[in-house]
C-alpha cells in the first residue's frame, strides 16, 4: 500500500462521527417514521438533505421486486411495503444518497483498496454503509453480498465519515 493512502486511511481514525441533519418526509410533508428514527441514529453521518420516503414498490419496471430504490435526482427513497428488512433496506438506499453526494475519487479509491476492488462496487458500498450506520466496528467477518473483515468495516465506516466531511453536504 502506498504510503499516501495509508496517511490518509490514519488521518480518518481522528475524524468526528454521528449523524448529519436529513429531513425526512411523507409525501403529504408529514414526518417519515421509523426511518427518520433510524436516520437520527445513524453512527455515520446522513446528507442534509430533505428527501421523500415512499412506502410503494419502486416505480421503474425493472427495479418492482427489490425492496427499496432511489434515482440519480436523490430526492425520494422507495420502501416497497412489504420489505423483509425494512430498516437495513431504508439504510442501503440512504447509503446510496450519501455516496452520490459525498464520494469524490479519493474515497472511491480508498474503498477500491479496502476492498480490492477492481471496479467500485455501489450496491456493496450501500450495504456497507447500512452496516456502519448500526455498527462502528465488529467482532467478526460478516459474509453474504458485504463481505468484509472487522478492520476492512471500520475503514469503510471512516471513508463514509472522510467523504461526508470533506464535502460538507
Amino acid at each position: 500500500m502506498k504510503k499516501g493512502l495509508l496517511l490518509s486511511l490514519l488521518c480518518l481514525a481522528v475524524l468526528p462521527s454521528g449523524a448529519e441533519a436529513v429531513t425526512l418526509v411523507t409525501p403529504d410533508g408529514r414526518v417519515a417514521e421509523p426511518y427518520q428514527t433510524w436516520a437520527n441514529a445513524s453512527k455515520v453521518p446522513t446528507t442534509k438533505d430533505i428527501i421523500i420516503v415512499i412506502a410503494a414498490p419502486c416505480p421503474s419496471p425493472a427495479f418492482t421486486s427489490a425492496q427499496g430504490c432511489t434515482f440519480n435526482d436523490l430526492s425520494a427513497i422507495y420502501i416497497h411495503p412489504t420489505a423483509t428488512t425494512p430498516r437495513q433496506t431504508f439504510l442501503h438506499e440512504l447509503g446510496h444518497v450519501g455516496i452520490a453526494r459525498w464520494f469524490r475519487y479519493a474515497h472511491y479509491r480508498a474503498f477500491g483498496h479496502i476492498f480490492r476492488w477492481k471496479t467500485f462496487d455501489h450496491e456493496l458500498a450501500a450495504e456497507a454503509y447500512s452496516l456502519c450506520a448500526v455498527k462502528r466496528r465488529l467482532r467478526t467477518a460478516v459474509g453474504g453480498s458485504y463481505n468484509a473483515t472487522p478492520r476492512q468495516h471500520k475503514r469503510a465506516c471512516d471513508v463514509f465519515r472522510h467523504s461526508a466531511s470533506a464535502t460538507g453536504l
